[in-house]
């Protein structure tokens, strides 16, 4: 049931990597591209393989996750700074001159589409671990259960009877394995 998500997130993750390219956001599309590529090769796995290999996705995703969180902290820590992270246009002081008044503009429409992707890759890669962690789960639970009713519960079994088996017990003197 939660496959369709997880393939939504994955494509999305997909145009969020191609946006970062563009955007020239190199090392952000590198974070992104290590969790697309086996997310996408999962996606074509069978039930078995997808099983067992949800929750390193999942793991894998969480880091890439918290690597894009210190690059977002980076960007904002960098100029142009927080308050000019979504404008298309900021003037700051050029720090090769710092003695004369002259400004340069750190934005453009590729910086903002680039913070914008940067920001929803950090949701993307969120979802893609939860969607592919709850999957595991769910996959677990529906493979153990099953499991389960296939299997006879040994308090529900009788126990054989030896004339049903052609059985019979040896009634004779008990063997000893000494010399004696």
């Amino acid at each position: 049931q939660l496959r369709p998500y997880f393939k939504l997130v994955v494509y999305g993750l997909a145009v969020i990597f191609a946006v970062e390219v563009l955007c020239g956001m190199y090392s952000a599309a590198l974070i992104d591209l290590a969790t697309l590529l086996p997310a996408s090769i999962l996606l074509k796995q069978d039930v078995g393989q997808l099983v067992r290999n949800l929750v390193p996705v999942s793991m894998l995703s969480s880091l890439n996750l918290v690597w894009q969180v210190v690059m977002l902290l980076g960007l904002l820590s960098k100029p142009p700074g927080p308050g000019n992270f979504f404008k298309l246009e900021c003037k700051v002081a050029d720090p090769e001159h710092p003695t004369e008044s002259h400004y340069v503009n750190l934005c453009s429409a590729s910086t903002l589409v680039g913070h914008m992707a940067v920001c929803s890759s950090v949701v993307l890669q969120l979802l893609c671990a939860r969607v592919a962690w709850r999957m595991a789960k769910s996959m677990r639970q529906a493979l153990w259960t099953s499991a389960l009713l296939n299997v006879e519960l040994p308090a529900h079994r009788q126990a054989p009877s030896s004339e049903t088996q052609g059985f019979t017990p040896y009634a004779g003197p008990a063997y000893h394995l000494g010399g004696d």
